[in-house]
């Protein structure tokens, strides 16, 4: 399936409630009820009258292990790591087949009109205006590695096998006290008493002997390890590169500007006031009043008139010019004759004339160079493109490629999957951040993709990878030092918490043995289990409330007290409060997502439950030896 496309199927309920449906009974492979001996090394998985070939399956793996490899953003070279990926794999499709099998059988067909209308509905397919593109369809299906035949295949059978299971899961119901339970279990919340140890605020310890850094550098040697870097080079052509402006002749010029004189021409505008009367008598006597030099606002006191209205800049060549008729010519400064709309009867003035201005050839012919360049640029990207996509194939070098396509080289010397050289600095020559890295971490040294820019194509090829390795203990001694010592204190901290909390027991006040250890009591709450308040008036502190603080919280009686470790260090906590899920009045705005999530849940469940039965009838057959064939060859 192209992932690009088909994410909302593969990480939607529905995919989600197969899992377990078939590994109950697998044997060596985990998918099927049946080891089938005898069949043909051609076919991985038979279920009902559908095969999934070892072709099916292998080009399948090839695009998983490519996004596992974007996702994960480096190579993907550990066996045990490929096997999981083909066994997770020959799950999910023998799973696919059995559903596919009932939908068959069942009668449900796609016709032809369905399938295509359904595949113009998907974003993954649109441009940017959102329409369909055919451009952007066989765009998709070839950096997946999809031939038209093989997507039609599989996207026609995932709306047969939706179409069977979208009922069940639509048919799920949020019973009212299942509801109420869960609203209850989310919404109680409690108040405590806490005192924190701050860790960084005990007298400095002792310093760590060497054998206590050898074990904190192993037991933090993940921290110490330079990431994996890679020297990755690319072509990159864009639409500016591939004509040059001095190649428009004079000729090509003038005959765009004649085309195109309008884009030229800034039509007259003119800045407009008005007064609307009901009836031509009222307009003619108003006019009647003015002296020489009235504006409107003039006439509009003199006549007991309404409001003069500001029509603002109106062109000539506009829609509203155009039901002004001749009223629109009136001279600057002086006032129309009365003239009917629709709107009634109105006098106009023209406060003001911006003249029209035609732009000369010569003051537009660098524009139109340019212009002309970027099109005739346009039109050569495709063949650009082609070209750039068939040297990747052919293994062309890359500067070989890049005079070809006219594009140029873009070198960067080491960079690791987050775009920073072994300085810890940018790495220089990145574009295109996001896809760049991605596809420098996803391909194999040696081999090369081409990828997508606003008006150009750049391919991407890797030059060689320095695996990732852990640093020198010697080199990041410091690092290890500063570990050691934070965790020194954070021991201590606890030593001490445990003692204050044996003491406080259940009568001793927190606030006493605070007040003789100079420390201060903080409330913590009231706050939920997930560490939130329900009230929009309460602040819970982060840094205060830790899952594992939480977690005793909860467990605890009132008047009990319990220690955890926080960001700081250690917080002693005394239970004061339990407050029921029935006194949080804000509870209420919650119920709503949350019956829609638990009807969801139970569609989930309902169709686990049909899959289930739908195994137990279409049991998939398994070819171990083709599975084994091709895991050998994957390793």
């Amino acid at each position: 399936m192209i992932q690009t496309f088909t994410d909302f199927i593969k990480n939607s309920w529905i995919w989600k409630a197969f899992l377990g449906l078939i590994a109950l009974s697998f044997g060596v492979w985990g998918v099927g009820d049946v080891i089938a001996p005898g069949m043909d090394p051609n076919i991985a998985v038979a279920v009902g009258r559908t095969d999934i070939t070892a072709d099916d399956l292998q080009n399948r793996f090839r695009r998983e292990l490519e996004q596992y490899k974007k996702q994960l953003g480096r190579t993907v070279d550990a066996p045990e790591i490929k096997r999981s990926i083909l066994v997770a794999l020959v799950q999910d499709m023998s799973r696919a087949a059995t559903v596919d099998a009932v939908a068959q059988d069942m009668g449900v067909v796609i016709t032809d009109a369905r399938l295509r209308e359904t595949i113009r509905q998907q974003s993954a397919f649109k441009d940017e205006t959102g329409s369909f593109s055919q451009l952007q369809y066989s765009r998709v299906l070839y950096d997946n590695n999809l031939t038209e035949r093989m997507f039609l295949k599989s996207f026609s059978a995932e709306i047969r096998q939706n179409a069977v299971l979208q009922p069940v899961a639509a048919s799920g119901a949020a019973p009212k006290a299942m509801v109420d339970a869960l609203l209850a279990y989310r919404g109680e919340t409690r108040i405590a008493d806490s005192v924190l140890i701050n860790a960084s605020a005990l007298p400095a310890p002792t310093a760590p002997t060497d054998a206590e850094l050898k074990k904190t550098y192993d037991d933090n040697v993940a921290a110490f390890t330079a990431p994996e870097y890679r020297k990755v080079t690319a072509v990159v052509v864009r639409a500016e590169d591939l004509a040059d402006p001095a190649s428009i002749t004079e000729e090509q010029m003038k005959a765009y500007y004649a085309e195109n004189q309008a884009r030229y021409r800034t039509h007259e505008v003119r800045t407009l006031h008005q007064l609307i009367f009901d009836s031509k008598e009222k307009a003619e006597a108003a006019r009647a009043k003015a002296a020489p030099g009235d504006k409107l606002i003039n006439i509009s006191q003199k006549a007991t008139a309404g409001p003069v209205a500001d029509l603002g800049e109106v062109a000539k060549d506009s829609a509203l010019a155009k039901t002004l008729g001749s009223a629109y010519d009136t001279p600057v400064g002086e006032i129309s004759q009365p003239f009917e709309t629709d709107l009634g009867w109105h006098l106009l003035e023209v406060a003001n004339v911006k003249p029209e201005v035609v732009q000369d050839y010569v003051s537009v012919s660098a524009q139109i160079r340019q212009t002309l360049a970027a099109d005739k640029g346009v039109d050569a990207l495709y063949d650009a493109s082609t070209a750039l996509d068939d040297g990747i194939v052919a293994g062309t070098p890359f500067p070989d490629l890049a005079e070809k396509v006219g594009g140029k080289v873009v070198t960067v010397e080491a960079t690791d999957a987050y775009g920073k050289d072994p300085r810890g600095l940018e790495a220089k020559g990145l574009f295109d951040n996001e896809n760049f890295l991605q596809a420098a971490f996803a391909l194999p040294v040696g081999e090369g993709k081409m990828n997508e820019l606003p008006k150009g194509y750049y391919a991407v090829k890797v030059e060689s990878a320095t695996p990732a390795k852990a640093k020198p203990f010697e080199e990041v001694k410091p690092e290890v030092i500063a570990i050691a010592v934070k965790q020194k204190r954070i021991d201590a901290a606890r030593e001490i918490a445990d003692k204050l909390t044996k003491d406080a027991g259940g009568s001793t006040s927190l606030a006493a043995i605070a007040a003789k250890e100079k420390l201060t009591v903080v409330q913590i709450g009231p706050v939920t289990r997930f560490g939130e308040p329900l009230r929009n008036d309460i602040i819970i502190d982060q840094k205060r409330a830790s899952p594992e603080l939480l977690d005793k919280l909860f467990r605890a009686k009132v008047g009990d007290t319990v220690n955890a470790p926080v960001v700081d260090g250690v917080m002693i906590a005394r239970l004061r409060e339990i407050i029921p899920a029935a006194s949080n009045l804000d509870l209420k705005m919650q119920e709503a997502p949350v019956a829609e999530n638990l009807r969801k849940s139970v569609g989930n469940d309902l169709v686990a439950a049909m899959n289930r039965s739908f195994a137990d009838r279409y049991p998939a057959k398994i070819n171990n030896e083709t599975l084994e064939s091709l895991a050998g060859k994957m390793n």
